[in-house]
């Protein structure tokens, strides 16, 4: 396939040498565009939920040719058009993104035209990546009014796209941005957009956020900037927190040395320090600059317990905290244990047990969090180290580990549990919540167990919306006197959910077991809701023997596609296919496609305001 496209683009890249008639080498380039298209098995027929056509494999490889066909004779028609037809996936917004003027161009000559409605994402596109040539164009190409927003200059100044900046006040248009082009600008670190504004004349938007968030993403040069621009300079605490979170230390020196006022709030600091594992701010906070005392820093302890750092960085910090005689709270240590238990780390929950004056108190969290992901060696490393140590009643915190092994899965924890004779309690949910997650193997160990088996009818109803149809049938098969059997007490919320999340197989099974149908007018809604038309075919197949339950609510407005409103269409089913907004609509590719094919097919559009 590679080398018939490679003979074919350099057939194409000769074009302009070989002196045929205009006429002549546009139809011979549009054939061989066809060809392409064929050869590649470019389907068009396809489409996505979006109400856009389904790319195959070959899309790639086309396009390619495409862009070379155009670039190289862009004044043929026909070759054009036969471009822009065969490529099955095209986006006006994007092409401009990527400047392919040509193919813009292309595009509006053919089937695919610049509406009011895209063009503002077509500009935006355009300026955000530095395309003056395309901005030229559709600037010209816009016969009437030209529909662009505050979009355009806000990102082009956040990309540092100066030129196009410059395109816009040389334009004449009336320029439109707001505070996010110089904040956005200030947060990049593009200052030669930030000296723009300021040399432009026009009116200067910005707030707290360009200083701030500058400072949290680490941008010197932009604060050095407002510094020497001699503007009010707005700015909060967040500037300063933000760069100790992230651990900007050449940022909190810049701030240290600014000669500005350092706003701040000691005990947030040491917060930020503490989740983010910063214990090297912590040390430039309290030793290098003593901005922070560190008397003050040691009794400060975090108003919530977070980590937001890897679990080494996380312990570092405690060990820091712990050799400059800082306090270690509970919440820390349980934070530690949990991240520690949940990895196998078995040096951290060692240090854990050397420093934690009341083991017993965090020992059920480790447990609990290891039976969640299996760590049964953890398990029992743990219950070793508690018994050595002799930590009484330890048993009675552990509420959640049977059930949380149990959903997730773990048969190994489950037989380690019922083997050690630990008095553990448990749930309806270790049962439930493992049909829920697929895991029979769960449900089968159960059962053989000998143990009381709790369940309620929600594992048909979890079962079934998580489409594990195996777990139904076995469920299914069980007599009534079985530890655990079919329940006859599950809820429409089985078939309901199964539609909704595009399970037909658990649908089958159900008009084939002989239980009773429950369900309700959310199946066949949900389910056009989300596109999933191979399960509206499913009902709609059954009509004779199931009552088609559906209103008014499966078609709206506002995420509809062409898929699903050719569905309803062709289904003739009594509902309205007449689009009723109620407002504003909302301007994306899908609702302009559905627009467009609800004006064709002679249904009603109402309501429909620019939004």
């Amino acid at each position: 396939m590679n080398t018939d496209i490679n003979n074919l683009a350099q057939s194409l890249a000769h074009m302009a040498v070989l002196h045929l008639p205009h006429n002549v080498s546009d139809l011979i380039l549009a054939l061989a565009i066809r060809l392409a298209a064929v050869r590649l098995a470019v389907h068009t027929e396809g489409r996505h939920d979006d109400g856009f056509p389904e790319p195959s494999d070959g899309d790639d490889d086309l396009m390619d040719i495409l862009q070379k066909c155009l670039k190289t004779a862009p004044d043929l028609p026909l070759a054009q058009q036969a471009a822009v037809v065969h490529h099955p996936d095209t986006d006006l917004a994007e092409l401009c993104a990527d400047g392919e003027l040509e193919l813009v161009r292309a595009c509006n000559r053919g089937h695919i035209r610049i509406l009011d409605s895209q063009m503002a994402d077509c500009i935006t596109a355009a300026s955000a990546h530095g395309h003056v040539h395309v901005l030229d164009w559709l600037h010209r190409h816009s016969r009437r009014r030209m529909f662009y927003s505050h979009e355009a200059m806000d990102l082009a100044s956040e990309a540092g796209e100066v030129h196009v900046l410059q395109w816009w006040l040389d334009s004449g248009l009336k320029l439109r941005y707001s505070t996010q082009a110089m904040d956005g600008a200030s947060v990049n670190g593009e200052t030669d957009v930030l000296e723009w504004y300021k040399r432009s004349g026009l009116p200067l938007k910005f707030t707290e956020d360009a200083i701030d968030l500058a400072s949290a993403d680490g941008h010197e040069a932009s604060l050095q900037w407002w510094l020497e621009s001699g503007l009010e300079l707005v700015y909060s605490e967040l500037a300063i927190h933000e760069a100790t979170a992230a651990a900007h230390l050449d940022v909190l020196r810049w701030w240290k040395d600014s000669g500005l006022e350092l706003k701040f709030d000691a005990h947030r600091i040491v917060q930020h320090c503490t989740n983010y594992g910063r214990a090297d701010c912590l040390e430039w906070w309290t030793i290098e600059s003593r901005l922070i005392t560190r008397e003050e820093a040691a009794k400060q302890v975090p108003a919530y317990d977070m980590v937001n750092c890897s679990l080494d960085e996380y312990w570092i910090g405690l060990k820091w905290r712990q050799a400059h005689n800082f306090i270690i709270t509970g919440g820390m240590l349980g934070c530690l244990t949990e991240l520690a238990a949940e990895i196998g780390r078995m040096d951290v929950l060692q240090w854990w047990l050397e420093v934690d004056d009341d083991v017993s108190k965090r020992c059920s969290a480790v447990l609990n969090a290891a039976a969640a992901v299996g760590q049964l060696e953890v398990i029992e490393w743990t219950v070793g180290r508690l018994n050595e140590l002799g930590v009484k009643d330890w048993v009675s915190g552990c509420d959640t580990l049977v059930d949380a092994a149990s959903s997730r899965g773990h048969v190994n924890v489950l037989e380690w549990w019922k083997c050690s004779g630990l008095d553990l309690t448990y749930t309806h949910l270790a049962i439930d919540d493992a049909c829920a997650n697929g895991h029979l193997d769960v449900i089968k160990w159960w059962s053989e167990s000998g143990l009381l088996c709790r369940f309620t009818g929600r594992c048909v109803d979890k079962a079934a919306g998580g489409g594990h149809v195996e777990i139904l049938r076995w469920l299914h098969n069980q007599p009534s006197t079985a530890p655990v059997h079919f329940p006859e007490d599950y809820t429409s919320n089985a078939m309901d959910s199964a539609s909704t999340d595009g399970h037909v197989a658990p649908l089958q099974f159900f008009l084939d077991s002989g239980h009773p149908l429950k369900y309700t007018h959310h199946a066949m809604n949900s389910a056009s809701r989300f596109g999933h038309t191979h399960v509206l075919d499913w009902w709609l197949r059954h009509k004779g023997t199931l009552d088609l339950k559906f209103s008014q609510a499966a078609i709206a407005c506002s995420w509809t596609t062409v898929p699903i409103l050719e569905w309803w269409h062709n289904s003739k089913l009594q509902i309205s296919l007449d689009l009723d907004f109620g407002g504003l609509v909302p301007l994306s590719n899908s609702v302009t496609a559905s627009i467009h094919w609800a004006k064709k097919n002679g249904y009603r559009l109402r309501a429909l305001l620019s939004g």
